[in-house]
């Protein structure tokens, strides 16, 4: 009996060692057909590179609309008109808008030219104009007396930290204390029509300035 029951589990594990084999040997064949299944040649790559297709060929993505916008963005940034002022000895003194890259002899165009008592050849004609500047073109009077070149160089004429107010112009005469647009003008008016101050003290001359403005300005002025 004891017989019996043994050979029935050898039987039985026989019987299970089989089963599994075969289920193994399937399992491996279903594998194998699966990896054997070709697949599409086909690469698809992020960004800019192109598609291969079974043929071999490449399709490169079009850009060129992309590259134009971007020129187009940058030509935008550019600054093609700007603004100066032309005055002095113009026939039209007033700010006019100019092309980028113009020279101050289109400036001086625009603003009709020279007028009669114009001093020529004191401006660089040829030289370029840049957003915002003031290009003044001194008379015949203002150039034979220097007081354009004090004008233009307002630095050199305060060097020493005090204003000459023999050559001083109207705005530099209104930097100092208590002196506004009208006190300036009648100092250059005296100074026209007296030749010139020889002391500092002959300020107090001008109509308007008394010891008290005197005060507030004697150590800033000078007389050269």
């Amino acid at each position: 009996m004891q017989d019996i029951r043994y050979i029935l589990v050898l039987v039985f594990i026989l019987i299970f060692l089989m089963v599994s084999l075969t289920a193994c040997s399937d399992g491996e064949l279903e594998i194998k057909t699966v990896g054997d299944t070709e697949e599409p040649n086909v690469s698809v790559s992020e960004g800019l590179a192109g598609t291969t297709t079974d043929s071999g060929d490449s399709v490169v993505p079009d850009i060129s609309n992309d590259s134009d916008a971007s020129d187009q963005c940058g030509s935008h940034g550019e600054k093609d008109v700007i603004y100066v002022y032309v005055c002095g000895a113009v026939v039209n003194e007033g700010v006019y808008e100019m092309k980028s890259g113009s020279r101050k002899a289109d400036a001086l165009d625009a603003a009709g030219g020279y007028s009669e008592n114009a001093a020529h050849g004191m401006v660089n004609l040829a030289a370029e104009v840049s957003d915002g500047e003031r290009i003044y073109i001194p008379t015949s009077e203002e150039a034979e007396s220097n007081q354009y070149d004090n004008m233009m160089n307002p630095v050199d004429n305060m060097s020493s930290g005090e204003i000459d107010i023999n050559t001083a112009s109207k705005e530099e005469l209104m930097s100092l204390s208590g002196i506004g647009e009208s006190k300036a003008l009648d100092i250059i008016s005296y100074r026209e029509s007296h030749g010139g101050f020889s002391d500092i003290t002959d300020i107090k001359n001008v109509s308007g300035i008394g010891d008290a403005t005197y005060e507030k300005i004697k150590e800033q002025i000078t007389v050269r």
